[in-house]
């Protein structure tokens, strides 16, 4: 009886645990969508602002172009506070972190990472 029940405890655990993966992994793709597409807006960095455009796909990849042409390409995660950006020829650990916050029904986007810029962004 006693090894019936340490089984059955033992398959319960095992069932929670693989769901909270689950839930987790539903969360995350949540965070991704309100992402996706392309986004119009300003970045503002020491009171100097520049045009730029936003575009996040699919596969986890982003592409950043300003005013001036230069285009940047990023892999991209997400989380339920921070946005990270990835160059993908630098080290892991030079990801740029954004906190972020949505607004006007998910179609204006903050982005906010204190030592570096702000930037306003609008859903096309």
């Amino acid at each position: 009886m006693r090894k019936k029940l340490i089984v059955i405890c033992l398959t319960y655990f095992f069932i929670i645990v693989c769901l909270s993966g689950c839930f987790e992994s539903s969360d995350k793709t949540n965070f991704k969508n309100k992402f996706l597409g392309s986004w119009i807006g300003t970045s503002f960095f020491e009171n100097v602002s520049n045009n730029i455009s936003l575009t996040f796909f699919e596969d986890n990849t982003a592409k950043q172009e300003d005013e001036n042409a230069h285009i940047h390409w990023f892999t991209f995660d997400v989380d339920d506070k921070y946005l990270k950006l990835m160059l993908p020829e630098l080290p892991k650990e030079y990801a740029i972190y954004y906190r972020y916050e949505f607004s006007n029904n998910n179609t204006e986007l903050t982005l906010t990472n204190e030592s570096l810029d702000t930037i306003l962004l609008n859903k096309q």
